[in-house]
């Protein structure tokens, strides 16, 4: 196993006693005159090259934005208006007749088109007074 053995003894007074670092002279009375030397000197102004750079990169973003938003209303606006077309031309086109129309409404789609169907008084007088047939609308 492990033996241990006693230490020796050292003296501490054999040795000799110095601080081990040495200091110029009077460096601490001539210290706060340097740093103050040092502090005082004219400092030399940097100028960065890229400096700017935030500057261009925000032109850019504007030209960018500039440039797609009429390119993106454009292409939206033309989209709106071809769905709107083809499906008039669907309807227009196809064989649908008002019956067909009328049985797929519900009542409140039949409320909501006649809200804005009011004829005037003017119209339906002159209707009915060119029309030769009133008698059998009010007989019937």
């Amino acid at each position: 196993m492990f033996v241990q053995k006693p230490m020796k003894e050292f003296k501490l007074d054999n040795y000799q006693k110095t601080a081990g670092f040495k200091i110029p002279e009077n460096y601490f009375e001539e210290l706060p005159e340097k740093v103050l030397a040092v502090i005082s000197q004219k400092e030399n102004k940097v100028i960065s090259l890229f400096g700017n750079t935030k500057w261009i990169y925000t032109v850019a973003a504007v030209l960018v934005l500039c440039l797609i938003i009429p390119l993106l209303n454009n292409f939206c606006s033309d989209l709106t208006q071809s769905d709107a077309d083809a499906i008039e031309n669907y309807i227009a086109y196809a064989d649908i007749s008002e019956s067909d129309i009328v049985e797929h409404l519900d009542a409140n789609d039949l409320v909501q088109i006649n809200v804005g169907v009011t004829p005037e008084d003017k119209t339906v007088e002159d209707l009915l007074s060119t029309n030769s047939e009133l008698e059998e609308y009010l007989i019937n």
